[in-house]
């Protein structure tokens, strides 16, 4: 497995390609993806963190990325911005559990949260 250094790069060349392969500026695909010129930059760049998912989907869209290609490029964002890669290989159950944690995360107070990661920790260790 690449390490993240070597994600990030892959990822920002990535795009710069496809950009010039568009034949498209800086410009363009910063309209287009709804940000501004400098932070596109610093993406194609690969400096500091890839934008969420939703920015980044607009991204590639701009960008013209097949759905197959979009994807292996959202996968390696997300671990870049620390998420897990792969859940598809998890249970079903632990994939619900972990959707329903993302949708209601602002709304699980910090006792219960801390009460489940010592379950977990109390029943793998």
């Amino acid at each position: 497995m690449a390490n993240q250094t070597e994600i990030q790069i892959a990822l920002s060349q990535r795009l710069k390609r496809r950009r010039l392969e568009l034949d498209k500026t800086l410009a363009e695909i910063a309209t287009k993806s709804g940000i501004s010129v400098s932070y596109y930059c610093e993406i194609e760049n690969g400096r500091g963190t890839p934008p969420p998912t939703s920015r980044m989907e607009k991204i590639l869209s701009a960008l013209e990325f097949c759905e197959t290609e979009a994807y292996e490029l959202l996968q390696q964002s997300s671990v870049l911005r620390g998420l897990v890669y792969g859940e598809s290989e998890l249970s079903p159950d632990i994939q619900a559990l972990i959707r329903d944690i993302r949708l209601h995360a602002n709304q699980l107070p910090a006792r219960f949260i801390k009460g489940l990661r010592t379950t977990i920790r109390e029943v793998v260790s």
